[in-house]
């Protein structure tokens, strides 16, 4: 069976709604519009965030990765990027007052360290780290960028979900 193959070689969260599919999705539909103005896109970008959950389907994870989507649109979108903390624990304490037992949820504890690592690491990541790269067009281009910020992104989620993943048995 494909799902028992999946988690033999620890793949499994490829299967599971998360917020990067959240992101993805947010990105896409951001892209589509980009004629409508920052403000008032994200008007539109919030209902497409609950559209996206009915798809996939109203289970645990789809919310937890809408809420957190959410979450991250509102700090971005409103330049709010220091209150995100505070916005990130006020989405954990909602989730648990729905569901106290959420926090031994292995993928509750992924979200909430990968939002975190998002809010709290990638910043200092993104302006300490320096990539030596040639003096060239690439190095200037937005493409590098992109890369070099999606890079450091990644290395933030992987090393605040570290602890989560230890735990696992595979």
């Amino acid at each position: 069976n494909t799902k028992e193959n999946f988690r033999r070689v620890g793949l499994t969260h490829i299967l599971v709604v998360s917020g990067s599919n959240v992101a993805l999705f947010l990105v896409f539909l951001n892209g589509i519009l980009f004629f409508i103005p920052r403000k008032k896109r994200f008007w539109i970008l919030i209902p497409g965030i609950v559209f996206f959950i009915f798809f996939v389907g109203l289970s645990p994870p789809a919310l937890r990765a809408g809420l957190m989507g959410f979450l991250m649109l509102f700090a971005l979108y409103f330049k709010r990027h220091k209150s995100a903390p505070r916005f990130l624990l006020l989405a954990a304490l909602v989730m648990l007052i729905f569901d106290p037992y959420m926090i031994f949820d292995k993928g509750f504890q992924l979200s909430f360290l990968a939002t975190a690592a998002i809010f709290f690491l990638y910043p200092i990541l993104s302006e300490k780290v320096f990539v030596p790269v040639p003096d060239s067009f690439f190095a200037k281009s937005s493409s590098f960028l992109f890369l070099r910020e999606l890079f450091l992104l990644t290395v933030s989620v992987e090393i605040f979900s570290l602890p989560v993943l230890f735990s696992f048995q595979e």
